[in-house]
């Protein structure tokens, strides 16, 4: 608690503990206290309210703390302030400035605008009195309105008519008891605390019979007040009153007593009882208070009572029987009806079954101590035990050991070592163990034990640690929000993907016996709790600490959704609650997101296609070059058949004139010098297959341009290729030998000596006696300078 002065207290439907102290509103969930302050900015005046500490859960999540001339909202979502409340009146349609402010039994609030008394939701209005309205409450469709002078006016809501007026009070008692008023609503009728200076008067106005009657007059303040278990509990300046319902009858607790024995007289301001039947109550200057809801059936009796001596004879009997002839490892042995044999060690105790293996229970299990010093079987046949420090209940059904339950200090076991072997049962079946100081004695039927399937525990998240750090609502961790509600109130979580080591630590709510938790929990996709798995403070590895407390580690989790489904019971045999589920998302990586993914689709899908264009296109051009070439492969294979048909003609002028033909019949030069360096190749492996690509490398071109330059050329008359290749052969013989032109002519093919010199001259642009005389010069300059 951030202060010991508690104002208001409530149990909220899940079983957390709200308390508000001087400003302030605390939660406390079994484990820890955490609160929230109020600022300036969070405050609004309310002229007309001059009441003290009043607090409202409405319908919308919100909590309203109510004091002398303020208020202030909480949201439950985020459990913080609200800055602007007069936004919070205003998103209701309430535009005008608010003096007083209520809530009724349905959590429906209303506010007092001047004279009227307006519904937020509704805008149901009714006309109030001139007299200060103190309290409402709501029978069905009935609106009751409590006046400080004592008046009641009952409101049909529907019609919003007056339907009649009850006077609770005379006119003087009315002006005594002026000052506050707190209500409390039962079946029957409605419960008023009226105050005045230092006094008090406790009425109950009876709704049917429309009459009231004062239940309890006090000098002193009555604080506030709340039904349990058919008695309405009253917080006062001197401890608290209870009113029984039933027989009417009251009874004042002034004395508290302490767990360490003291006894104190407390300020109680209000009190409330949790939903496993404990009370609360908060104190003026002392803090919070907490009474369980069973009292412990265990009694301790010290050397000096009657009881320790009437008994001690039997135990030191009982003693020496358990006690007989064992090794020094056993500190005490016990035989059951069925025949079982239990034996104490220093290490747990053991469980010895004829025909069967033995079993040794020990702290895994649910012994706090494992020093085992005496053993007893009640009249259920279940066995008791008791240890250095401590008494266990080993619960045993159909011949199976289920589990095992502790008791210490807080159920009255005295803080010191219990005797070996000393225990006893007697003829009524209670049960007797033997301390160094007492005697502690219970029946077994007596335990809550027995009660135990009542209990209904709620598992709340309190905690979120991530990568090591906690995680606060609306808190950014690289640009990501885990949760922007309050932890207590989170359902669903997103993490990124390196945000994947994750703890998160759950509390039961069970502030009767936090140590006596069991957790069931499953992680569906998680190991290792995929499957359902059994947890407590004992069994847990670490993971319940003694407070009660479930530390879940998911630890490295992978992208994906996760469930994590839990349940809480006082016993691992009731699993009788529907399991509560969080939501975990761990988001993908930004290149495996969905869009990345899409990305990569249509990316892979273009270069697909795109490449399917080019395959395409390549196989197209390539079908297309391959007919190229096959026309090439086939007119030159057609030409070189035209020039061999001519291979022994005589050459002759083509235009019967005795000279050489004009060039431009013969076709392109490059053509012709380059048939003459694949001719060879065409004429030796005209049986072989050749391809365009090894004449192209042969005539020293590339394959494009020997394509066009055949297909250009190569339906030419082969005449022309042949005069050339005839000179070519021509200039050959005029360098190696001494023979004649007409002769050179001759043998080359030409018809004439005139003819052959006219074509070498067109070619060469020199006679053939020139071109040998030049040759013969370079052959002699060359051999000089050798």
């Amino acid at each position: 608690m951030i202060d010991n002065s508690a104002q208001t207290i409530s149990c909220t439907t899940t079983g957390r503990i709200i308390l508000t102290t001087l400003g302030h509103v605390n939660f406390f969930d079994g484990v820890t206290f955490t609160h929230i302050d109020p600022q300036p900015s969070n405050v609004y005046p309310l002229a007309k309210y001059t009441g003290y500490s009043h607090v409202y859960f409405d319908n919308n999540q919100h909590l309203w703390v109510k004091d002398t001339h303020r208020v202030t909202c909480v949201d439950l979502r985020k459990e913080e302030f609200i800055d602007d409340v007069q936004g919070v009146f205003n998103s209701y349609g309430i535009k005008n400035k608010v003096d007083d402010l209520f809530a009724d039994e349905t959590a429906t609030v209303w506010v007092v605008l001047g004279d009227k008394l307006v519904n937020i939701h509704t805008k149901c209005t009714l006309k109030i009195k001139r007299y200060p309205l103190q309290d409402i409450s709501r029978f069905e469709n009935r609106l009751f309105l409590f006046y400080n002078n004592g008046d009641v006016d009952v409101y049909d809501i529907n019609t919003k008519k007056i339907l009649y007026t009850i006077h609770t009070l005379t006119a003087e008692a009315g002006k005594r008891y002026n000052a506050t008023s707190v209500l409390c609503k039962t079946e029957q009728g409605i419960f008023q605390i009226r105050t005045g200076v230092n006094k008090s008067i406790l009425l109950y106005l009876d709704v049917k019979k429309r009459s009231a009657k004062t239940i309890l007059q006090t000098p002193y303040s009555l604080n506030s007040m709340v039904v349990h278990d058919n008695k309405l509990y009253i917080a006062c300046v001197e401890g608290y009153w209870t009113y029984n319902l039933a027989t009417e009858e009251t009874k004042h607790h002034a004395e508290i007593k302490l767990d360490n024995g003291q006894r104190m007289v407390p300020d109680i301001n209000a009190l409330t009882f949790d939903k496993q039947g404990g009370m609360w109550l908060g104190t003026k200057h002392r803090g919070l208070l907490y009474c369980k809801p069973y009292t412990s059936p265990i009694q301790q009796y010290g050397t000096n009572t009657d009881f320790f001596k009437r008994y001690e004879s039997q135990m030191a009997k009982a003693i020496k029987t358990n006690t007989k002839n064992l090794p020094p490892t056993i500190t005490c042995s016990f035989v059951d009806s069925r025949g079982w044999t239990w034996q104490g060690t220093y290490s747990g105790i053991r469980l010895m079954r004829p025909n069967a293996k033995t079993i040794e229970y020990g702290y895994k299990d649910g012994l706090a101590n494992e020093v085992i010093r005496a053993v007893i079987e009640d009249n259920n046949h279940n066995i008791w035990v008791s240890t250095s420090y401590g008494i266990a209940h080993i619960d045993v059904k159909n011949n199976k050991v289920k589990h095992i339950e502790y008791f210490a200090g807080i159920d009255n076991v005295p803080d010191e070592a219990f005797t070996e072997g000393a225990s006893l049962k007697l003829a009524d079946g209670t049960i007797i163990f033997k301390s160094l100081d007492h005697m502690v004695t219970f029946h077994p039927d007596k335990f809550h034990t027995q009660a135990i399937k009542k209990i209904r525990l709620t598992p709340q998240m309190c905690k979120i640690l991530m990568n090591g750090h906690e995680v606060h609502p609306g808190e950014r961790f690289n640009d990501n929000v885990v949760t922007d509600v309050a932890i207590s109130r989170t359902r669903d979580m997103y993490f990124n993907y390196d945000q994947n080591s994750i703890t998160l630590m759950f509390v039961s709510l069970n502030y009767f016996r936090p140590f006596q938790t069991y957790y069931r929990v499953r992680v569906k996709g998680c190991e290792p709790y995929n499957e359902w798995t059994v947890l407590s403070t004992y069994n847990g590895r670490g993971l319940v600490d003694k407070k009660g407390a479930l530390h879940l580690p998911l630890s490295g989790i992978s992208p994906g959704h996760y469930e994590v489904e839990l349940q809480a019971s006082m016993s691992p045999e009731y699993w009788t609650e529907k399991p509560y589920v969080w939501h975990i998302y761990v988001k993908e990586p930004w290149w495996r997101t969905t869009i990345i993914y899409v990305l990569l689709g249509l990316t892979l899908c273009v270069l697909i296609v795109g490449n399917l264009m080019v395959y395409n296109k390549y196989i197209r051009m390539r079908v297309k070059w391959i007919n190229v070439e096959a026309q090439v492969m086939k007119r030159l294979k057609t030409f070189v058949q035209g020039c061999k048909q001519h291979e022994n003609s005589v050459l002759e002028p083509l235009n019967n004139n005795g000279g050489a033909d004009d060039k431009g019949d013969v076709g392109e030069y490059m053509f012709e010098q380059m048939m003459l360096k694949i001719m060879p190749h065409l004429l030796i492996d005209h049986n072989e297959h050749l391809s365009l690509r090894r004449l192209a490398e042969k005539a020293e071109v590339d394959e494009v341009e020997l394509s066009k330059m055949v297909m250009a050329n190569s339906h030419k008359n082969p005449i022309h290729f042949l005069i050339s290749l005839r000179l070519e052969t021509s200039k050959k013989m005029l360098s190696e030998s001494t023979m004649g032109i007409p002769e050179i002519a001759k043998m080359c093919g030409f018809v004439s000596a005139n003819y052959f010199i006219a074509c070498f001259y067109h070619r060469y642009q020199c006679t053939p006696i020139a071109y040998r005389t030049e040759q013969r010069k370079n052959v002699l300059k060359t051999t000089r300078l050798s």
